[in-house]
C-alpha cells in the first residue's frame, strides 16, 4: 500500500478544497491513500469564520467522487443539523466511509485518538486494496 501524507498550509476560507483536490489528482497515480491533516479544508484557527466557512457533507461530492480511484483522509469543519464538528472524513470507493467527530480541541488525549484513528482507516483501505 502507497500512502501519501499531504502536508498543508489551509487558509481561512473555503478555497482548500481547490488545492486539496489538485493534490489529490497530482499523486492519484503513485497512491492508494492521501492523508491529509486536521481541518485541511477550513485552515485550523476558525473562529467567527466558522459560520461561514464550514461545510456540509453534500458539497464535498467531488471528495466522492476522487475517491473512486483513491482513498482520501481530510479533515474539516463540519455543518450540520446539530451544530459544527471538527471531522475527520475517509471517503472510499465514491462513498464516504467513516467520520470521526472530535469531542474536544486541542488536547493530546484527542490526537492519540486521531493517530489511532488514522491508523485504522490505514489498515481498514490495506485490507480492502488486498481483497481487489
Amino acid at each position: 500500500m502507497r500512502i501519501t501524507l499531504a502536508q498543508t498550509s489551509p487558509k481561512l476560507n473555503r478555497s482548500n478544497l481547490g488545492e486539496i483536490i489538485d493534490i489529490i489528482n497530482t499523486n492519484m497515480i503513485n497512491s492508494d491513500l492521501i492523508v491529509f491533516p486536521e481541518l485541511s479544508l477550513n485552515g485550523y484557527l476558525l473562529q467567527d469564520k466558522l459560520f461561514e466557512d464550514a461545510w456540509t457533507l453534500d458539497e464535498l461530492y467531488e471528495l466522492r467522487e476522487l475517491s473512486e480511484n483513491i482513498d482520501i483522509v481530510v479533515g474539516a469543519a463540519l455543518r450540520d443539523s446539530e451544530g459544527f464538528r471538527n471531522a475527520a472524513l475517509y471517503f472510499s470507493k465514491g462513498k464516504l466511509l467513516n467520520q470521526h467527530i472530535k469531542c474536544i480541541f486541542q488536547t493530546t488525549a484527542c490526537l492519540k485518538k486521531l493517530v489511532i484513528l488514522m491508523l485504522e482507516i490505514s489498515l481498514k483501505a490495506l485490507v480492502l486494496k488486498k481483497k481487489k
